[in-house]
């Protein structure tokens, strides 16, 4: 394992809002593992605009997702069924681990689980907790665990036929850089399917370009405090709007060529798309009437189509919650901004129709 120089924090409370943030900014500083795919453009949740902007503090880090609390909730049990299926003997190591080598100063790691080679203080089926600032001894490789299909369907079916979904496979592709450990295992929970293990295969060529990809975009757009290349995805879209959610009244921006050949586009694809979804809604109406309250659909008997009903569920009346207790409901509300929305000025806007007397 590489030299590296270590963080702790096992005594970090993350319901502590001091601590948590102290944490976040620590983050901030440099690169982890789950920023890897973000700057390769395949994690589906961040896009290189996004982390930019949070990484040169234009915007707040958004809150962990549903998915991921629940991987965070579950993290320690997934680790202790691999270590007892797979009679392992799993380390936890609550540190951030940053790399000392020169060109790779923006990275750093928090691991999941370390493997190591059992022995009486390190017993095989069972996670034995660490808390030294040197790493625990007879280390054998990474350990990461991952759950989906919790609470939605998530990545799980991006783990089909002993796949690793790309952007946790540049997560660890970081972590072996930065630790210089290239056995890496995956734990992931996968539900319907239990407890599945995925092991990565190591290329040194590949780390090579991830640390050229990481350090172009550490240097050339965080450091410069220039943003990346513009993406249309919803990360960046998010980012966007956390960074102006609000005009500015009367101030004007003069947008100049850049505006001139952008935004003639933005209204003609506005108005295909209003086509396309009218297009859209005749068609899945039609077939609607087909299925009618069928489940499955089938074409010379084979089927092409389900239209299934999702669990029931319940929903919050917030109507009835104001009107029976208004002071409570006050107590909760929270100020938002108002939406922003791009509005087409070049187009004549069609005369609305008299109204005449019968």
């Amino acid at each position: 394992m590489k030299d590296c120089k270590v963080v702790p924090v096992w005594d970090l409370d993350h319901n502590n809002p001091e601590q948590k943030a102290q944490w976040l900014s620590l983050r901030l500083d440099g690169l982890g593992g789950s920023d890897a795919g973000a700057v390769l453009g395949v994690n589906k949740y961040q896009s290189p605009y996004s982390l930019w902007s949070e990484k040169t503090r234009r915007s707040e880090s958004k809150e962990a997702g549903s998915a991921a609390k629940w991987g965070k909730r579950l993290e320690d049990v997934v680790l202790a069924a691999y270590a007892e299926d797979y009679h392992k003997a799993i380390v936890k190591w609550d540190v951030i681990l940053w790399s000392n080598d020169p060109d790779k100063y923006f990275m750093f790691a928090s691991i999941d689980g370390l493997e190591v080679e059992p022995s009486e203080d390190f017993p095989a089926g069972s996670v034995t907790i660490w808390q030294e600032l040197s790493p625990p001894p007879g280390v054998l490789g990474i350990v990461e665990s991952k759950t989906s299909g919790m609470d939605s369907p998530g990545t799980a079916h991006l783990w089909d036929g002993d796949a690793i979904p790309m952007s946790y496979e540049a997560q660890t592709y970081h972590y072996g850089i930065v630790t210089g450990i290239h056995k890496i295992v995956f734990a992931a929970l996968l539900p319907p399917n239990g407890l599945q293990v995925r092991e990565v295969e190591w290329s040194d060529k590949l780390a090579e370009d991830l640390v050229i990809i990481e350090s172009e975009f550490w240097n050339n757009y965080v450091l410069m405090d220039s943003p990346p290349p513009i993406d249309g995805s919803k990360a960046t879209e998010e980012a966007q709007k956390s960074r102006w959610p609000v005009s500015k009244p009367m101030k004007t921006v003069e947008g100049g060529p850049a505006l001139a050949a952008l935004w003639p586009q933005y209204v003609e694809l506005s108005r295909r798309e209003k086509e396309i979804e009218k297009s859209k809604g005749e068609v899945r109406a039609q077939v609607m009437e087909i299925v009618g309250d069928a489940e499955v659909a089938t074409v010379d008997g084979v089927p092409v189509l389900t239209y299934k009903s999702s669990a029931d569920g319940t929903t919050f009346d917030k109507d009835a919650f104001q009107k029976a207790h208004p002071d409570l409901y006050a107590q909760f509300q929270k100020k938002t901004f108002g939406s922003r929305r791009l509005l087409d000025k070049t187009t004549p806007a069609k005369p609305r129709a008299k109204k005449t007397d019968a």
